[in-house]
C-alpha cells in the first residue's frame, strides 16, 4: 500500500494523464474512421452540388434530390448532415430566389425555387 501523499499524488497524476491520452486517441480514431468512410467528402460534395443547382436554377423550378443525408436550407446556406454525423456541412449559395425545401419521405427532398 501507499503510505504517503507523494505516492498518492503521483498515482492520481498518472491516472489523469492516462485518461486524457485515452480520450485524445478515441477522438482521433473517431475522426479517422469518419474520414476513411468518405462521409465528410460525401457531405461536402452534396452541399456544393446542391448549391450550384440552386445558383443556376430559374424561378418555378422544382428539384427532387435523393440523399442518405439530412438536407436543410436556411439563410442561403445548404446544410448537409450525414445520419451519424454530429454537425452538418454548410455551403452558401448566392441565388436571390426563394427556396422552399420539403421532405417528401425518408431520403427524398423537394426544393422549389420561387
Amino acid at each position: 500500500m501507499i503510505n504517503g501523499k507523494r505516492g498518492e499524488e503521483q498515482l492520481l497524476s498518472w491516472l489523469i494523464q492516462l485518461f486524457i491520452i485515452a480520450l485524445f486517441l478515441i477522438l482521433v480514431l473517431s475522426f479517422v474512421k469518419t474520414a476513411a468512410s468518405g462521409k465528410l467528402v460525401e457531405e461536402q460534395l452534396s452541399a456544393k452540388q446542391i448549391a450550384l443547382l440552386l445558383d443556376n436554377a430559374i424561378p418555378n423550378t422544382t428539384l427532387v434530390i435523393n440523399s442518405n443525408s439530412i438536407i436543410s436550407i436556411e439563410n442561403n446556406k445548404v446544410k448537409v448532415q450525414a445520419v451519424k454525423s454530429a454537425t452538418p456541412y454548410e455551403y452558401e449559395f448566392y441565388s436571390s430566389y426563394a427556396v422552399i425545401p420539403e421532405k417528401i419521405k425518408e431520403g427524398v427532398y423537394k426544393l422549389e425555387i420561387k
